[in-house]
């Protein structure tokens, strides 16, 4: 599919564009800001000198997959990249999204606030280390605890064996300790979910499939007081190992305030596309039903929070305290009555005396 992106005058000089048809060809005008460019914006570069003596896993068989997911949930994506070493040993690395340093970036693009990606310190002994013959991996949550965990895709014929084909998949849970929180977005296709034409109430409830292009963006304010915009865009890719997860994991750092506005847009011809929903718990899945289509405001948004560990601990610790507290009052209570008792019998004997 090929979508013009002007209007008209292909050839105008003024106007900065190309024709459909020469979409997929070199542009020599194509330039990106470098860090001699007068802009301040916040940008992300990346200097070879990460990637040390690997180099990039090139295979005739499977394109280069470089996948992007918060594992640190510090808001800011990090990248899976399968690197090849001297030796032709293919393995997974994970480079962190930290902020430029002089060491890392240079000193302009330290003072610009500039980012940059850094491999993760990891413990000598992680599994990653011991995963060979990988050619290509991608961030997944399994056990369904708001932390990306990795899928790892191993081919034997990458090692020194390489007359035997044995493919295999390995996992690796994330056990980071990142004391952040998470928000997961889920967008369907509009399949009916309640009060249906031909069945009302349908069991079980017909949830459908997931919606490509589904638009998800954000408003949270972090610790600091500063207000940070997030996006992400839903299954962007459908070839070529896509390898994407059918949902989106936002990660929110330490915050623990509400999520001011959340916005869910799809792609329609209507003159509202757009749901908008306020004060979503951190720690949550959202999920999002466009139904019906040319209604946004009638959309339905389920909202999903999933119990800590420690939840039974803080109900049983609350009724330990709830118990003791009542124990006081009682205590007290009794101690108020005895009192109230004693104070009356004097009032009494004073009273008789006076009589007398």
């Amino acid at each position: 599919v090929i979508i013009p992106l002007c209007k008209d005058k292909f050839t105008s000089p003024k106007v900065p564009c190309r024709r459909p048809d020469s979409l997929c060809e070199g542009d020599d005008a194509y330039t990106l800001h470098g860090l001699s460019s007068q802009l301040h914006e916040e940008a992300v570069i990346v200097e070879p000198k990460i990637f040390k003596d690997y180099h990039f896993l090139n295979s005739d068989s499977s394109p280069l997959t470089i996948r992007a997911g918060d594992i640190t949930l510090d808001g800011y994506p990090d990248l899976l990249v399968p690197l090849v070493d001297a030796k032709g040993r293919s393995q997974i690395f994970l480079f962190e999204n930290v902020p430029c340093t002089t060491e890392l970036c240079g000193v302009i693009a330290t003072e610009r606030k500039y980012r940059t990606f850094s491999p993760l310190q990891l413990p000598s002994n992680n599994d990653l280390v011991f995963i060979s013959n990988v050619y290509a991996a991608t961030f997944f949550d399994i056990d369904e605890n708001g932390k990306l965990d990795i899928l790892i895709l191993c081919d034997s014929s990458l090692g020194p064996n390489q007359d035997v084909t044995h493919k295999s998949i390995k996992v690796v849970y994330n056990n980071l300790n990142t004391d952040a929180y998470f928000l997961k977005t889920l967008g369907l296709n509009g399949v009916c979910p309640y009060w249906c034409e031909n069945q009302k109430f349908p069991n079980p409830k017909p949830y459908g499939v997931n919606l490509p292009g589904g638009n998800f963006k954000f408003i949270v304010t972090d610790t600091t007081g500063e207000t940070r915009i997030a996006s992400g865009l839903a299954l962007t890719q459908s070839s070529y190992l896509s390898l994407q997860t059918p949902y989106l994991v936002f990660g929110l750092g330490r915050t623990n305030n509400y999520i001011e506005t959340l916005f869910y847009g799809v792609s329609l011809a209507t003159d509202v596309n757009y749901l908008t929903q306020v004060c979503i718990i951190p720690n949550s899945q959202i999920v999002a039903f466009p139904y019906p289509p040319n209604t946004p405001s009638s959309w339905i948004v389920e909202l999903y929070v999933n119990p800590s560990g420690i939840t039974m601990w803080v109900i049983l610790s609350m009724i330990v305290a709830i118990v003791i507290l009542g124990l006081i009052i009682l205590i007290f209570h009794r101690k108020e009555k005895a009192q109230d008792k004693v104070e009356k019998r004097e009032k009494a004997l004073q009273f008789s005396f006076g009589s007398f």
